[in-house]
């Protein structure tokens, strides 16, 4: 039985000594753990699970994310590709980011664990006239614990359809009422 070395093993952390270098310096100065939950790499990049965020960059470049600010993501087996899309913001909806593993070991199973971690209050309601309709959630940072309560519109649904943002408010006050911990 021949056994790789940590670095060659499909789906393990293949960070370089720079990359974790990089990786630990960012998350010092961020004051966040630097533990290595799942690694891929994805072109020049390497996606990285952390266990408060999702980390994308090489050496000494990365971009950290809260796993609550993950709306939403998908697996693709035929294309060994994560997809997900980030939590609109005030400017609009949020940025939508593909990385192709080809190599993604435990990743996808990690990613969507994280994600659903953040989640502590979820409900789909149907808005007026039948389309989609919009999800209220409440999500925890896990870095701080803070809960930041949402609405998530639907494909095809828009706050200014006749009574959409009634019922969002509606409905996002009821929930905290009655959720908020």
């Amino acid at each position: 039985m021949v056994i790789l070395p940590r670095s060659l093993r499909p789906g393990t952390s293949a960070l370089s000594p720079v990359d974790r270098e990089g990786l630990k310096s960012v998350c010092r100065s961020a004051r966040l753990m630097s533990k290595v939950l799942a690694a891929a790499r994805s072109g020049p990049d390497i996606v990285v699970a952390l266990p408060t965020h999702l980390a994308v960059g090489a050496g000494t470049e990365w971009v950290l994310t809260g796993w609550d600010q993950i709306e939403n993501g998908t697996w693709n087996a035929d294309t060994s590709t994560i997809s997900f899309h980030l939590a609109a913001t005030e400017e609009g909806a949020g940025a939508r980011h593909r990385y192709p593993m080809p190599e993604a070991g435990r990743f996808p199973v990690v990613f969507r664990d994280r994600v659903n971690s953040t989640i502590v209050f979820q409900r789909h309601l149907p808005t007026p006239g039948g389309r989609s309709g919009l999800t209220v959630s409440a999500r925890r940072d896990l870095a701080t614990g803070q809960l930041d309560w949402r609405t998530t519109l639907g494909k095809g649904v828009r706050m200014s359809d006749p009574g959409v943002r009634e019922l969002a408010e509606a409905a996002l006050t009821r929930f905290r009422a009655e959720y908020d911990i």
